[in-house]
């Protein structure tokens, strides 16, 4: 775990950028090379909207359409996440997402972006706002985070791979 990082400038042992906030966001071209270079690397980029917040001020749906003009700049089209993605098997298995907190399970994904509305984050904090969740619930949307993690880790190697024997 790095921590808070410029996304303009990412480290490059780094596999997963997780991307989560409550309202739209200005997309540079330092922004979109940085990231274009960071998925060519084979890294992950997870977006996520934050649907619940204290003061009720967020505009979830302003992150969901920022994030989607990011894949479009990227030149990737987000697909529905349904059964048999290789997220959703690479150790705990699923047959779709879990719910969130919204209750629904939207995600998608493409080469190596995803992107969900189920404030997953807010359950991996056991709740915001009085509202906690399932035991299953969490454990449900924890596993799918470690999904995720072994799924970045996988595809970087993959990549790694497949460069080193290009050069061969």
């Amino acid at each position: 775990f790095y921590g808070y990082i410029n996304i303009t400038d990412i480290p490059e042992q780094l596999t997963l950028l997780m991307m989560a906030g409550y309202s739209s966001f200005d997309i540079t071209e330092d922004m979109t090379q940085s990231l274009k270079t960071f998925l060519s690397r084979g890294g992950v980029v997870f977006g996520e909207s934050c649907v619940k917040k204290s003061d009720d001020t967020q505009d979830s749906a302003g992150f969901r359409t920022s994030f989607n003009e990011l894949a479009v700049f990227l030149d990737r089209q987000l697909v529905s996440v349904e059964n048999g993605h290789p997220v959703l098997g690479s150790l705990h298995k699923f047959s779709s997402p879990p719910a969130g907190i919204s209750g629904t399970a939207t995600m998608v994904s493409g080469e190596g972006m995803f992107f969900n509305d189920c404030d997953y984050g807010c359950l991996w904090e056991a709740g915001m706002s009085g509202d906690h969740g399932s035991r299953e619930l969490i454990r449900s949307t924890v596993e799918l985070g470690v999904n995720v993690v072994v799924y970045s880790h996988q595809r970087a190697l993959d990549h790694r791979l497949t460069s080193e024997r290009t050069q061969l």
